[in-house]
C-alpha cells in the first residue's frame, strides 16, 4: 500500500517548490488509481523525486498545433502510442532543460519499447510562440529529432494550458509556468502527471519513475533495468569531505584532462551553455583569470560544464571558442561532480582546498571585486597564503 496519501491534481500543481510561479489549480482530472497497480518506488524517491498523481484514465484534451518543422499535429493523430507531454518555455534556460533531459533518460530506459512512445512538448511561453522559437530551442538542447515541440498563436495555446491546468504568464517581463509532465496512454487517456523539481540530481530517479508509468501504459509493458544498477542517489546526502575529481575536458577548445585540486586551492565554477546567468558571469571569470596571472597567490580557476544536458561536446567547444574562454573546462557527462558538490543552481562557485575540502560556495553571479575578496579571504583562513600580502590585488 502506498504510504503517501493520494493527491488531488489541483493540489499537486499548486505545490511546486521551484522558482517558477504556480497559482492555477486544475479541474480536468482528479487523483484515483488509474492502473490498479501499486506505486512506483525507487531509491531516493522520498527526497524530492515526484511520484506523480493519477489522472484516472480520463480522456485527455485534444490539441491542434504546429511542430518545430511547421507540421500540423493533433493529439488524436498520435493514438496508438503513449504520449509523454511536457510544457516547455521556448526560451527557458533553467528548469525546462532538466525536464527535457528527464524525458530523454526515460525513453532510453524503455529500450525497444521507446518506438511505441512519442515525446511531445507544448510551448508555454506567451511571448515567443513562433515555429522558429520552438525549433531554435530544440536545436540548442539537442532535441530537434527527439520530440515534437508544438506551438501556435496564444489564442490556441491558452485553452490547452487551461485544459491541462498549466499556468503560463509573463510577470514583470519574466515567463512563469507550471512544469508539468503528463503520461497519456495509446487510447488518449490521462495516466499520470509529474512535476519537474528543478534539481538536476533527481533526474535519473525521476526518469525511472516516469519510464515505469509509461511502460505500464503500453499494451505490452517494457522490462526496465533494475533501478539499483541504473540510478544515482537522488539525495546524495552531506557533501563529502573530499570532493576531488578528474574529468575529460577542454582547454582552449582542445581535449585535455582536468583535475581538481592539483596541489593547491582551486576556484571551481559550475555552468551550462544554456544558462543565461552563466553567460553574464563570463566577463567576471575572465577578469579573475587576468588577475590570477599577475598574482599567483590567487587560486587557479577551473570550470565544470553540465555536459549531461548539452547537445554535444562540439556545441560546448563552439561555445568556449565564441566566448573566448581560455581557462580549463571539465565536462561532467553524468552529473556526478555536480552531485558531489551539491550543486542545485547555476552558476555556482566553490573554492576547494589542496586536500579537496570545500572552503566556500556561492550560487549566483558575483562582481570581480567580490569574487577576488572571497577567494583570498577563504584561502587566508586555511593558511594557504602563508603570510603573503594581498595589498593591491582587490
Amino acid at each position: 500500500m502506498d504510504p503517501r496519501p493520494r493527491r488531488d491534481l489541483r493540489w499537486v500543481l499548486g505545490a511546486v517548490a521551484v522558482t517558477l510561479t504556480v497559482t492555477a489549480g486544475i479541474g480536468l482530472w482528479h487523483s484515483t488509481d488509474s492502473l490498479g497497480q501499486g506505486p512506483i518506488t525507487v531509491p531516493g524517491a522520498r527526497y524530492g523525486v515526484d511520484p506523480g498523481a493519477s489522472l484516472g484514465n480520463r480522456p485527455a484534451a485534444n490539441f491542434r498545433l504546429w511542430d518545430q518543422f511547421g507540421r500540423l499535429i493533433t493529439l488524436s493523430g498520435l493514438r496508438g502510442k503513449t504520449v509523454v507531454l511536457a510544457f516547455i518555455d521556448s526560451r527557458c534556460t533553467t528548469v525546462c532543460p532538466l525536464t527535457a533531459q528527464t524525458l530523454v533518460d526515460a525513453i532510453r530506459l524503455l529500450g525497444p519499447a521507446a518506438d511505441r512512445v512519442q515525446l511531445v512538448a507544448v510551448n508555454s511561453n506567451p511571448a515567443a510562440t513562433s515555429v522558429t522559437d520552438v525549433r531554435r530551442w530544440s536545436i540548442q538542447h539537442g532535441m530537434l529529432h527527439r520530440w515534437l515541440f508544438l506551438t501556435g498563436p496564444v489564442s490556441q495555446l491558452r485553452p490547452i494550458w487551461q485544459a491541462y491546468g498549466i499556468q503560463a504568464d509573463v510577470i514583470r517581463g519574466q515567463v512563469t509556468h507550471t512544469p508539468g509532465i503528463f503520461v497519456i496512454d495509446p487510447h488518449g487517456r490521462g495516466v499520470r502527471v509529474f512535476l519537474t523539481t528543478g534539481a538536476r540530481r533527481n533526474i535519473p530517479d525521476q526518469a525511472y519513475v516516469l519510464a515505469e508509468y509509461v511502460s505500464r501504459s503500453l499494451d505490452e509493458p517494457a522490462k526496465l533495468p533494475n533501478p539499483g544498477t541504473r540510478l544515482v542517489n537522488a539525495h546524495p546526502g552531506p557533501v563529502p569531505q573530499n570532493v576531488a575529481f578528474r574529468l575529460s575536458g577542454l582547454v582552449g577548445g582542445r581535449p585535455a584532462q582536468v583535475a581538481v585540486p592539483e596541489g593547491k586551492a582551486t576556484l571551481v565554477d559550475f555552468f551550462a551553455t544554456w544558462c543565461h546567468a552563466c553567460q553574464t558571469e563570463i566577463s567576471t571569470l575572465q577578469a579573475y583569470v587576468r588577475r590570477q596571472h599577475s598574482y599567483p597567490s590567487l587560486p587557479p580557476l577551473v570550470a565544470v560544464d553540465l555536459r549531461l544536458t548539452e547537445p554535444s561536446t562540439s556545441a560546448v567547444r563552439s561555445y568556449l571558442i565564441s566566448h573566448k574562454i581560455n581557462y580549463p573546462v571539465a565536462l561532467d557527462n553524468t552529473g556526478a561532480v555536480f552531485d558531489r558538490f551539491g550543486v542545485t543552481e547555476l552558476p555556482t562557485m566553490a573554492l576547494v582546498s589542496p586536500q579537496g575540502r570545500i572552503l566556500w560556495e556561492y550560487a549566483g553571479v558575483l562582481s570581480v571585486k567580490s569574487l577576488l575578496a572571497n577567494a583570498l579571504a577563504h584561502t587566508r583562513e586555511e593558511g594557504l597564503r602563508k603570510g603573503r600580502r594581498s595589498k593591491g590585488i582587490v
